[in-house]
Protein backbone atom coordinates (compact mmCIF):
# COMPACT_ATOMS: atom_id res chain seq x y z
CA UNK A 1 0.00 0.00 0.00
CA UNK A 2 1.37 3.34 -1.04
CA UNK A 3 1.05 5.95 1.61
CA UNK A 4 0.88 9.53 0.18
CA UNK A 5 2.47 13.00 1.63
CA UNK A 6 0.30 15.74 2.91
CA UNK A 7 2.12 17.47 -0.03
CA UNK A 8 0.75 14.96 -2.51
CA UNK A 9 -2.78 15.00 -1.13
CA UNK A 10 -2.71 18.20 -0.84
CA UNK A 11 -1.89 19.18 -4.46
CA UNK A 12 -4.95 16.70 -5.36
CA UNK A 13 -7.74 18.38 -3.25
CA UNK A 14 -5.83 22.11 -4.90
CA UNK A 15 -6.89 20.85 -8.37
CA UNK A 16 -10.17 19.15 -7.78
CA UNK A 17 -11.16 22.57 -5.90
CA UNK A 18 -10.10 24.31 -8.88
CA UNK A 19 -12.64 22.89 -11.25
CA UNK A 20 -14.84 24.63 -9.23
CA UNK A 21 -15.93 28.46 -9.25
CA UNK A 22 -15.95 28.56 -5.71
CA UNK A 23 -12.26 28.19 -4.93
CA UNK A 24 -9.93 30.82 -4.28
CA UNK A 25 -7.09 29.63 -3.90
CA UNK A 26 -5.54 32.96 -2.47
CA UNK A 27 -8.20 32.90 0.22
CA UNK A 28 -8.68 29.01 0.49
CA UNK A 29 -4.74 28.03 0.54
CA UNK A 30 -4.78 27.68 4.18
CA UNK A 31 -8.22 25.50 4.58
CA UNK A 32 -6.54 23.13 2.26
CA UNK A 33 -3.10 22.78 4.01
CA UNK A 34 -4.97 23.06 7.91
CA UNK A 35 -6.07 19.62 8.43
CA UNK A 36 -2.32 18.56 7.95
CA UNK A 37 -0.10 20.99 9.52
CA UNK A 38 -2.42 23.11 11.69
CA UNK A 39 -1.17 22.11 15.61
CA UNK A 40 -4.48 24.43 16.89
CA UNK A 41 -7.12 22.12 17.14
CA UNK A 42 -10.62 23.88 16.14
CA UNK A 43 -13.90 22.98 16.65
CA UNK A 44 -15.01 19.72 14.52
CA UNK A 45 -11.85 20.73 11.98
CA UNK A 46 -10.75 17.44 10.07
CA UNK A 47 -7.24 16.60 10.77
CA UNK A 48 -5.10 13.95 9.41
CA UNK A 49 -2.30 12.01 10.52
CA UNK A 50 -0.28 9.66 8.07
CA UNK A 51 0.89 6.08 9.78
CA UNK A 52 2.43 2.81 8.28
CA UNK A 53 -1.01 1.51 8.09
CA UNK A 54 -3.11 4.41 6.37
CA UNK A 55 -4.06 7.92 7.25
CA UNK A 56 -6.12 8.43 10.66
CA UNK A 57 -8.97 10.82 10.09
CA UNK A 58 -9.35 13.07 13.42
CA UNK A 59 -11.85 15.59 14.68
CA UNK A 60 -12.24 17.56 18.14
CA UNK A 61 -14.83 18.96 19.90
CA UNK A 62 -14.35 20.82 23.72
CA UNK A 63 -10.36 19.49 23.37
CA UNK A 64 -11.76 16.50 23.49
CA UNK A 65 -11.48 13.43 20.43
CA UNK A 66 -14.24 12.78 18.75
CA UNK A 67 -13.39 10.93 15.79
CA UNK A 68 -10.27 8.33 15.48
CA UNK A 69 -10.71 6.89 12.44
CA UNK A 70 -8.08 4.77 10.40
CA UNK A 71 -8.62 4.34 6.64
CA UNK A 72 -5.98 2.93 3.93
CA UNK A 73 -7.87 4.71 1.15
CA UNK A 74 -6.35 7.97 0.02
CA UNK A 75 -9.73 9.01 -1.61
CA UNK A 76 -11.72 9.09 1.53
CA UNK A 77 -8.89 11.41 2.81
CA UNK A 78 -9.27 13.93 -0.15
CA UNK A 79 -13.09 13.70 0.16
CA UNK A 80 -13.67 14.12 3.54
CA UNK A 81 -10.94 17.24 2.93
CA UNK A 82 -12.96 18.62 -0.27
CA UNK A 83 -16.67 18.45 1.70
CA UNK A 84 -15.30 20.20 4.47
CA UNK A 85 -13.43 22.75 2.71
CA UNK A 86 -16.36 23.37 0.14
CA UNK A 87 -18.95 23.21 3.03
CA UNK A 88 -16.74 26.00 4.46
CA UNK A 89 -16.14 28.48 1.62
CA UNK A 90 -19.77 28.46 1.12
CA UNK A 91 -20.76 28.87 4.95
CA UNK A 92 -18.10 31.86 5.07
CA UNK A 93 -19.11 33.33 1.73
CA UNK A 94 -22.70 33.71 3.03
CA UNK A 95 -21.32 34.96 6.06
CA UNK A 96 -19.06 37.94 3.77
CA UNK A 97 -22.42 38.96 2.08
CA UNK A 98 -24.77 39.24 4.67
CA UNK A 99 -21.96 41.83 6.32
CA UNK A 100 -21.24 44.04 3.15
CA UNK A 101 -24.91 44.13 2.15
CA UNK A 102 -27.44 43.74 5.02
CA UNK A 103 -30.59 42.91 2.38
CA UNK A 104 -28.59 39.86 1.66
CA UNK A 105 -31.04 37.40 2.73
CA UNK A 106 -30.15 33.94 1.39
CA UNK A 107 -29.23 32.48 3.85
CA UNK A 108 -31.07 28.90 4.01
CA UNK A 109 -29.83 25.83 3.99
CA UNK A 110 -31.25 24.72 0.77
CA UNK A 111 -29.11 27.13 -1.01
CA UNK A 112 -26.15 26.47 0.08
CA UNK A 113 -26.49 22.43 -0.50
CA UNK A 114 -27.27 23.81 -4.10
CA UNK A 115 -24.08 25.28 -4.10
CA UNK A 116 -22.00 22.49 -2.90
CA UNK A 117 -24.17 20.14 -5.39
CA UNK A 118 -22.96 22.51 -7.93
CA UNK A 119 -19.12 22.25 -6.80
CA UNK A 120 -18.76 18.27 -6.39
CA UNK A 121 -20.66 18.29 -9.81
CA UNK A 122 -18.14 20.61 -11.48
CA UNK A 123 -14.87 18.07 -9.60
CA UNK A 124 -17.02 14.86 -10.68
CA UNK A 125 -16.06 11.31 -10.50
CA UNK A 126 -16.49 8.98 -7.14
CA UNK A 127 -16.19 12.37 -4.92
CA UNK A 128 -19.36 13.80 -6.39
CA UNK A 129 -21.27 10.22 -6.07
CA UNK A 130 -20.20 9.94 -2.39
CA UNK A 131 -21.75 13.54 -1.97
CA UNK A 132 -24.61 12.63 -3.04
CA UNK A 133 -24.43 9.03 -1.04
CA UNK A 134 -23.88 11.49 1.87
CA UNK A 135 -20.75 9.60 2.55
CA UNK A 136 -19.10 12.26 5.04
CA UNK A 137 -21.51 10.78 7.68
CA UNK A 138 -20.08 7.34 7.14
CA UNK A 139 -16.63 8.58 7.42
CA UNK A 140 -17.53 10.81 10.34
CA UNK A 141 -19.19 7.76 11.99
CA UNK A 142 -16.72 6.57 15.14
Amino acid sequence: MMIYTAQQIIEKITSLLQKTTIYDQQQHFQWVHAPFFDQERFELSPYIQMTNEGYVLKMYERNGQILHKLTADVDDVVYWILENTIQLILHTDRLQRQQQDSSYLNTDEPFIQAQANQAFSDIGGIYEQWHYQHRISTLETP
